[in-house]
């Protein structure tokens, strides 16, 4: 079995530790739980994006407030029809 999403390797790991499993220290130090890929970000900026589109700000003050370039709000509100 092979796992290359780092969202459910984390979300593994993490369950893991919880219920105190036994796991291969080896395979399993190499994940970082505190790591967040760009998919995750660019989720969490969409949701960010939209939400204070709904408020009526520019592209310009969205861009400062979730700390992006305004070429990145600008890609994200086009990407996903905004």
């Amino acid at each position: 079995m092979c796992f290359s999403n780092s969202i459910v390797l984390r979300y593994l790991k993490t369950f893991a530790i919880e219920k105190q499993l036994p796991i291969l220290k080896r395979k399993w130090d190499k994940i970082n739980v505190d790591y967040i890929g760009l998919v995750e970000k660019a989720k969490f900026h969409k949701e960010k994006v939209k939400k204070y589109l709904k408020y009526g700000l520019s592209v310009k003050e969205i861009s400062k407030k979730i700390e992006l370039s305004y070429s990145g709000v600008y890609a994200i509100i086009h990407r996903n029809d905004l």
